[in-house]
């Protein structure tokens, strides 16, 4: 009887490597074709003006060179920045203060945040479009450096008829820590592959809050930031209502520099778990399918199931090396971020946490934000648990 269940399971999850296994083929040249014919679109003449803007609870020491580095884009036209947080002694409001005085050329605002959902950071961009005064709208996380290009990317795509929300993925810049070599690893090799598949097979409905964009008629349309006030993926809803509107959003072939959390391996485990948690709220049945996403993760469990088998232990040798052999020629070919080189060693604890991550988006329906602890109501919604 034990030999049957054995058997069994040990098909069951092979069935799953090889659907793993070609879901990673696929989406490593999915990546690589789109990414190799990567070219911004042409500017309007004149360029139009364009609000960039940042929602940031709370600074480091990255934080003041990543907004300054907004100030130096190359951009023809009048570029807005709005600085938004929700509190006079918030250290972005001195953050702010220092920027307006050393470049006192640029048209840099601050506002303050009005708390009138569970999502704070919802509720501070909703506080900064009430001061926008152009018609294309630019949100960037405050951990994202900005290169002198961006705008020459996002502005033609985002001017579009047919595009209601235009995002780019994150590329990690060089971190020191576990944690934070690890979310890189995810965002360019688990996300990034994942995403192009997506976006060239069933098309995405969905943004990444490091940088998405959106023309004012197609926010105005939606009813903005105020029909999604208690989502915990405020990002994710932001392109989705467009997309129900019957826009397409995409995601550009150019990844925006962000520097990584400085954080240890269990703290890393935490974020990845809230992804994926908030994934399987916002997209339940879809989010079944990543289950076929993890080769070297199944492969690794067959090989448990067979321990004394030595074609399973090959077997995941095989795939680890296949996992590595894409994932670095991604990088050295398409993406250029160097953090396979860096990181190479931390890849297969990326996917390994990333089938516990799933797993346990299954059972667990609280997640960690920013410090508070939130309960995941069906839909996406979220309820703060802490005072």
């Amino acid at each position: 009887m034990l030999g049957t269940v054995a058997l069994v399971l040990s098909v069951a999850v092979g069935v799953l490597v090889l659907c793993g296994l070609g879901s990673m083929i696929l989406g490593w040249r999915a990546a690589l074709g789109y990414w190799r014919t990567a070219t911004p679109g042409d500017l309007p003449e004149p360029a139009p003006a364009v609000t960039v803007f940042k929602a940031v609870e709370g600074a480091d020491e990255d934080t003041y060179e990543a907004f300054e580095s907004y100030l130096s884009i190359d951009y023809p036209g009048r570029v807005e920045y709005i600085i938004g947080t929700m509190s006079p002694d918030d250290p972005v409001a001195t953050l702010t203060q220092r920027l307006q005085a050393e470049h006192p050329d640029r048209d840099i605002k601050l506002v303050y945040g009005e708390l009138v959902g569970a999502n704070r950071k919802t509720s501070i961009m909703r506080s900064m479009v009430a001061a926008a005064t152009t018609d294309l709208f630019i949100f960037t996380d405050g951990d994202v450096r900005a290169e002198p290009d961006l705008l020459r990317w996002l502005v033609p795509a985002t001017l579009r008829p047919e595009v209601g929300c235009v995002t780019c993925l994150p590329e990690g810049l060089p971190c020191h820590t576990l944690g934070g070599q690890m979310a890189a690893l995810h965002y360019e090799h688990v996300y990034l592959p994942q995403w192009m598949m997506a976006q060239q097979t069933t098309g995405i409905e969905w943004s990444i809050g490091h940088t998405m964009c959106q023309r004012r008629d197609v926010y105005e349309q939606y009813g903005g930031f105020d029909a999604f006030l208690d989502a915990l993926a405020d990002d994710y809803e932001f392109a989705n209502r467009a997309v129900k509107l019957g826009y397409r959003a995409i995601v550009l072939p150019y990844t925006v520099q962000t520097y990584m959390p400085t954080e240890g391996f269990g703290a890393s485990v935490k974020r990845l778990s809230r992804w994926l948690r908030t994934i399987r709220g916002v997209r339940p049945k879809p989010f079944v399918g990543l289950v076929l996403t993890y080769p070297l993760a199944w492969a690794l469990v067959l090989a448990l199931l067979n321990p004394t088998a030595a074609w399973a232990w090959a077997l995941f040798a095989v795939i680890t090396l296949l996992r590595l052999a894409t994932s670095f020629h991604l990088d050295a070919t398409a993406l250029r971020s160097g953090t396979m080189r860096r990181s190479w060693w931390l890849l297969p604890a990326v996917d390994l946490v990333n089938l516990y991550a799933f797993l346990r988006a299954f059972v667990v329906n609280t997640v960690w934000w920013a410090g508070r602890r939130y309960r995941m109501l069906p839909g996406g919604a979220m309820i703060p648990l802490d005072k």
